[in-house]
């Protein structure tokens, strides 16, 4: 007959830890994620700090550059007020630069696996 065992393996704690630990040293994509979440942040703080509201977006540019503030702080106007909408959205900018520049990363350093080029 069939003998329909289950195999388990445990793992301490310390196990888990040390086999998840990124190798922060090698890491390009935090260093990325990093840049792009600063200038996302600086990019929006810059865009309030003239004068202008991420509410109300009026040039071209910054209905592109700034569409993931405009939206969180939109939603969230009504909720909390005007203050804490706009630094949420400022906020929100600088993670959707993140996710980008992350994503960016990954990209070329997958490339770059592929083509053979020996990057650190």
């Amino acid at each position: 007959m069939w003998k329909n065992e289950r195999i388990t393996t445990v793992r301490t704690l310390k196990e888990l830890i040390v086999g998840s630990r990124m190798k922060i040293r090698n890491s390009v994509v935090l260093g990325w994620a990093l840049a792009g979440f600063s200038v996302g942040t600086i990019l929006a703080l810059a865009y309030v700090a003239s004068g202008f509201s991420l509410l109300h977006l009026r040039q071209d540019w910054a209905q592109v550059a700034l569409y993931p503030g405009f939206l969180v702080g939109f939603h969230t106007f009504d909720l909390l007020g005007y203050c804490p909408a706009i630094s949420l959205a400022c906020l929100t900018v600088g993670f959707a630069y993140s996710a980008i520049a992350s994503a960016a990363a990954g990209l070329v350093k997958k490339a770059a696996f592929l083509l053979g080029w020996n990057l650190r």
